[in-house]
C-alpha cells in the first residue's frame, strides 16, 4: 500500500499498525500529568474522508483495577461517552493556526485544498516535507494530513483525531478501555477502534543518548543517532548554550525528522552556524512525542568553536652561508605573534616534499632567525612554518641554499657494455658515493682514442643506461665512456672507455661458382672464394631437382686455399643443383649463383669393335667406320672424335641413333652402327674414337682408338 511509506515517516505505532494491514480505526492513548491523551487514525483514505464528514464518538469504560478485570456491571456503570462528534475544524477556523504553524497549514491543505500538491510555493512545503511521497493526490492528502497530526497534538485535535480526558485520573490504579466509533449513517456497520490506557503506567519519555558534535570554522555539525529514538519521538530539536549551560536556545527552525527508513541511515546531521571564534558551546537534543510533549534533554556535548586561519605567512628574507652552515632570517607581522604557538624551521633536499623539522628548529613566536649548522652538501630547501593557535599551519615559500663547492666527483668505475641481437647497448657501472652527486653523463665514439660525443640530454641518476646502436653501418665497433657530475656542475674525468660490438646484419660478399662439369667419374666443381674479411668458412652444397633440402658436401675453413672438388656421390641419373655458401662470424650466409648439372652414367660401356676400312663410292674415297653398342632405351647419338697425324683429338661428327632401322644381334645383344668419312686425303694418317651419348646427358667412355690411312 502506497500510504505505508507515509506512515513510516510518521509516528512509529501508526507505522506498525499499517504494516499489519488493519481495517477500521487504530487507537492509542497515554496517561501523562493527570490526563489521558488519546489519538486515533483511520486506516485508509476512504475511512478518513468519512470520518471528516460524519465525525467520531469516544466511549470510555473501566476495564481493570490494579490489573484485575472488573465485573461487567461495574464496567457498564463506569461508561463515559464523549459525544462529539469529533470532526475537523471548519476551513475558516484554520487560518489563525496556519499563520503560526506550517504543520497546521499542511493539515488544512490536506483537508480543504481543491488540488492538493506539495510543491515549492505551497504554504508549509519546505524541504523537510517535500521529501515525503507525493505520487497521488488522495494518498497525499491522507498521508500528509496524518503526518501533520503525528507531529503536533494540537493539529491532531483540530483534525478531529485526538482528545484530552481529564476525568479519568480519579482512580490512579485503574485501566480504561476507549472505544472510538466513526459515526456513519449505517449504525450497524460503523468502523470501531479500541485502545487501552493503564493509569498506573504514566508516560515516561527517555532522554536521548549518543549526540555528538564536530567543530569547523563558523560551523558545528551535530550528529543525532537513530537508535531507538523513533520508538518514542516523532521529531527532535537541537538546543545550544553559550553561557556555560545557564540557558539553552533552540537552533533548528523546523523540527528535525528521520525521513527515510533505510537501515543504513544510522544518524542524521544538523549543521549549526557558529558566530564566535574560540568559544565554548554546549549542545543537547530533545525529542517530541506524537502526543505533543517534550522529552527530557539528552547528554550535553561540549565543543570549542574553531578559529579562523590567519591570512599572513612567514617570508624568508635571507639564507647566508656562515661557518659551513646557513643563517636564515624571516619576517612575520608582530601584531599576530599572540595568535601563534611557535615557529618551525623545516628542510628538504627536494623542493616538492620530504620536509622535516630541524633539530632545534622549534622556536618562540618572537624569534626571526635560525642557524642550520649542518646543511646537506646537496641542495637545501628551507621553509618556515608559523603554527597558529587552533592548529593551523602558516607556511612560507621554500628558499634554496647550496654550499660553495668546486671539488669534482671521483671517476666512475666498473663500466661495462652488453649488446643484444638488435643492437641495444646496456651500460652498467658502480655507483659514486658523493652526497652532492647529481648524476652521470654518457658519451659515444667510433674509436677508443677519438672524440666522444654526449648522447644523453639529461643526467642519468641510475647506474645503468641503454642506447640503441644503428646497424646499417660499415663500422661494427662502438666505444662508450661516462663521467660523474655534481650539483654545482663539477665534472669528473672520463671513465676508461668500453667497446661494444654491433651485431652483424650485413651478409658477406657472394662467392662465385665458376665451373660445374659432369664427368664420367663425377661432377667437377670450381669456385672463387668470397672477398669479405669476416668469412669463417665456405660450404659446397647440393640438392636434387624437386627437393628443397640442401646437403653440405664439404666445408672449407677461411684459411683453406682449396677452390675445387669432384662430387662423386650422385646417385643414378638425374638433375642436381649446386651452390657455394660463404658464412661469416655471425652465421650470416651469402650464396653463389645456383648451377644445374646432369651427371653422366658411371657404369656405361664404351663402343666396341671400332673398325675403319677404305671404301669407294664412285670416285669418292672414304673411310668406312663400324662399331657395336647395346641399343639402350635412352641412347640418343654417337659422337665421333678424329685427329690428323699428331694433332689433338676433337669432336668430328655426330651419328643419330635410329632405333627403327638398327639391327640387334640376338647373341651379343648389340647393334652395328656405321659412319662414312669422305673428308680424307691420301697419304694422311687419321685416328678415330667413338662415345655414346644419352638423352639425360650421360656419356659413355670413348672407345679404343683405330688408325686409318688411305
Amino acid at each position: 500500500m502506497k500510504h505505508c511509506c507515509i506512515f513510516i515517516l510518521s509516528c512509529v505505532f501508526f507505522a506498525q499498525a499499517q504494516a499489519q494491514k488493519p481495517t477500521g480505526l487504530q487507537v492509542k492513548g497515554v496517561f501523562y500529568q493527570g490526563n489521558v491523551l488519546l489519538r486515533w487514525i483511520p486506516t485508509d483514505f476512504a475511512l478518513w474522508q468519512k470520518g471528516n464528514q460524519y465525525g467520531y464518538r469516544v466511549v470510555r469504560q473501566l476495564s481493570a483495577i490494579n490489573g484485575v478485570a472488573v465485573a461487567n456491571n461495574e464496567r457498564i456503570a463506569s461508561t463515559k461517552t464523549f459525544w462529539g462528534p469529533y470532526r475537523p475544524l471548519a476551513e475558516p477556523l484554520w487560518a489563525p493556526m496556519s499563520d503560526t504553524s506550517d504543520l497546521a497549514a499542511v493539515a488544512a491543505g490536506a483537508l480543504y485544498s481543491e488540488d492538493f500538491e506539495v510543491v515549492p510555493g505551497t504554504p508549509g512545503a519546505d524541504e523537510v516535507y517535500q521529501a515525503v511521497n507525493t505520487n497521488e493526490k488522495n494518498e497525499n492528502r491522507f498521508g500528509f494530513g496524518l503526518f501533520a497530526a503525528d507531529q503536533s497534538f494540537p493539529v491532531s485535535q483540530a483534525m478531529g483525531l485526538a482528545l484530552i480526558d481529564a476525568g479519568a485520573a480519579q482512580n490512579p490504579s485503574a485501566s480504561y478501555t476507549y472505544r472510538v466509533v466513526l459515526l456513519m449513517p449505517d449504525s450497524l456497520n460503523r468502523p470501531v477502534g479500541f485502545g487501552e490506557v493503564n493509569l498506573a503506567q504514566p508516560l515516561s519519555l527517555p532522554a536521548p543518548a549518543g549526540l555528538r558534535v564536530e567543530m569547523a570554522v563558523g560551523r558545528a555539525a551535530l550528529y543525532v543517532p537513530r537508535g531507538e529514538l523513533e520508538t518514542h519521538y516523532t521529531n527532535f530539536n537541537i538546543e545550544r548554550s553559550g553561557d556555560g549551560g545557564a540557558t539553552y536556545v533552540r537552533r533548528n527552525a523546523k523540527p528535525l525528522l528521520f525521513l527515510t527508513d533505510n537501515e543504513f541511515t544510522t544518524e542524521m546531521v544538523f549543521s549549526d552556524t557558529v558566530e564566535e571564534e574560540n568559544k565554548v558551546y554546549r549542545y543537547r537534543l530533545r525529542g517530541a512525542s506524537p502526543f505533543g510533549m517534550q522529552g527530557p534533554p539528552s547528554n550535553v556535548v561540549v565543543a570549542t568553536s574553531a578559529r579562523k586561519k590567519l591570512e599572513v605567512y612567514p617570508v624568508i628574507q635571507t639564507v647566508v652561508e656562515q661557518n659551513g652552515g646557513f643563517l636564515l632570517a624571516w619576517d612575520f607581522p608582530a601584531a599576530h605573534e599572540a595568535d601563534l604557538e611557535e615557529f618551525r624551521v623545516l628542510r628538504s633536499t627536494d623542493s616538492e616534499g620530504g620536509y622535516v623539522v630541524l633539530a632545534g628548529g622549534t622556536l618562540d613566536p618572537a624569534l626571526r632567525e635560525f642557524t642550520d649548522p649542518s646543511p646537506s652538501p646537496r641542495s637545501n630547501y628551507y621553509k618556515v612554518v608559523a603554527i597558529q593557535q587552533g592548529g593551523y599551519e602558516l607556511e612560507s615559500i621554500s628558499k634554496l641554499a647550496q654550499l660553495n663547492d668546486t671539488e669534482a666527483p671521483a671517476v666512475p668505475t666498473g663500466l661495462s657494455a652488453d649488446v643484444d641481437a638488435k643492437g641495444l647497448v646496456t651500460l652498467t657501472w658502480s655507483a659514486n658515493t658523493e652526497l652532492d652527486l647529481k648524476g652521470y653523463r654518457v658519451f659515444l665514439s667510433t674509436s677508443p682514442d677519438g672524440d666522444f660525443a654526449p648522447i644523453n640530454a639529461e643526467v642519468v641518476t641510475q647506474t645503468t643506461f641503454k642506447h640503441q646502436l644503428p646497424l646499417n653501418v660499415l663500422t661494427r665497433k662502438a666505444y662508450f665512456t661516462i663521467l660523474a657530475t655534481d650539483l654545482r656542475e663539477n665534472d669528473s674525468n672520463y671513465a676508461p672507455a668500453v667497446e661494444a660490438m654491433r651485431p652483424d646484419i650485413m651478409r658477406p660478399a657472394k662467392p662465385v661458382l665458376a665451373k660445374v662439369e659432369p664427368l664420367p667419374t663425377g661432377v667437377q666443381l670450381e669456385w672463387v672464394a668470397s672477398q669479405s674479411e669476416d668469412v669463417v668458412r665456405h660450404e659446397v652444397q647440393r640438392r636434387a631437382d624437386g627437393s628443397q633440402e640442401w646437403a653440405t658436401l664439404a666445408t672449407f675453413p677461411r684459411a683453406s686455399t682449396t677452390n675445387k672438388m669432384l662430387d662423386t656421390t650422385t646417385q643414378g641419373v638425374g638433375i642436381y643443383h649446386y651452390r657455394v655458401l660463404a658464412v661469416d662470424g655471425s652465421g650470416l650466409p651469402a650464396s653463389s649463383s645456383i648451377i644445374e648439372a646432369k651427371p653422366t652414367r658411371n657404369n656405361l660401356a664404351a663402343p666396341a669393335n671400332l673398325k675403319a676400312n677404305s671404301a669407294l663410292d664412285g670416285a669418292q674415297k672414304m673411310a668406312k667406320l663400324s662399331w657395336e653398342y647395346p641399343l639402350a632405351d635412352q641412347l640418343r647419338e654417337f659422337q665421333i672424335y678424329r685427329s690428323l697425324g699428331s694433332d689433338a683429338s676433337r669432336l668430328y661428327a655426330t651419328v643419330k641413333v635410329d632405333k627403327e632401322t638398327a639391327v640387334v644381334d640376338p647373341v651379343t645383344k648389340k647393334a652395328n652402327f656405321f659412319y662414312k668419312d669422305t673428308d680424307i686425303q691420301t697419304q694422311n694418317s687419321y685416328r678415330y674414337q667413338v662415345l655414346a651419348k644419352y638423352q639425360d646427358g650421360s656419356s659413355s667412355p670413348q672407345s679404343g682408338a683405330v688408325q686409318f690411312q688411305y
